[in-house]
């Protein structure tokens, strides 16, 4: 079911978008593995969410953003694969 409004789904995808994405405004203010693991720090806390979950959605979350960027030839594909990796190592994934 696609939930347009964010009534019905789980929170954690919606905040795990946040965590994922690169921020254009702070692309130079922080390596985006720290602002991942910052976002990571404080998020879950303030919204009252599970840590693992809200890095699980994370992950969904920056999966998805690499294969639209993919399918949009969106020069963004390298930042969202880096969030991946990022999240990768969080949460132990990586081979």
């Amino acid at each position: 079911m696609i939930d347009p409004k964010g009534f019905i789904g789980d929170p954690a995808f919606d905040v795990g978008y946040l965590v994922s994405r690169p921020m254009p405004s702070a692309r130079d203010a922080l390596p985006l593995s720290e602002a991942i693991e910052r976002r990571l720090a404080f998020l879950p806390d303030a919204t009252c969410l599970d840590a693992q979950r809200v890095a699980s959605f994370a992950y969904v979350a920056a999966a998805l953003s690499v294969a639209w960027a993919r399918e949009d030839h969106d020069p963004a594909v390298d930042e969202f694969l880096e969030s991946m990796r990022v999240l990768e190592r969080r949460l132990s994934l990586g081979s």
